[in-house]
Parts: C-alpha cells; structure tokens; sequence
C-alpha cells in the first residue's frame, strides 16, 4: 500500500507538471490507471484488515480522479 500510495503522488506531481502527456510513458492510460487504483484501493478497504495508509490512500485517489477528470 505504501508503493500504491507513492505511485500516486508522483502521478498527481507528474500530471500536474505534464498533463495528460505524462501518459505517453505508460502502457495504459488514464481511465486505465485510475480503475487500476480504484481496484487496488477496493481490496484494501474488502480485506477489513487495519491499514493505517487506507484514509490517505482513499484521499489521494480521490484527488487523482478530480484532476485526471479534467
């Protein structure tokens, strides 16, 4: 969950910088990368496992879809 986290806020940092641009470098694009952390955030929140990052990572993918909407 702490790479997940990470990969997200140098994304946020990246498309801020680039834009949609920054997806050039990766195999998938957006919506693809956004589901992706949706899914990963979803099975964090199903395994009812304590995960002190959950409301951080909830948080930051929330902001990754808000900006990536645009």
């Amino acid at each position: 969950s702490a790479d997940v986290l990470h990969n997200m806020r140098d994304q946020l940092d990246d498309y801020k910088k680039e834009g949609d641009g920054m997806f050039v470098k990766f195999n998938a694009g957006k919506e693809h990368q956004l589901e992706r952390y949706r899914k990963l955030v979803q099975s964090l929140k199903d395994r009812k496992i304590k995960n002190p990052l959950l409301p951080t990572l909830e948080k930051t993918l929330k902001e990754v879809a808000v900006l990536w909407s645009h």
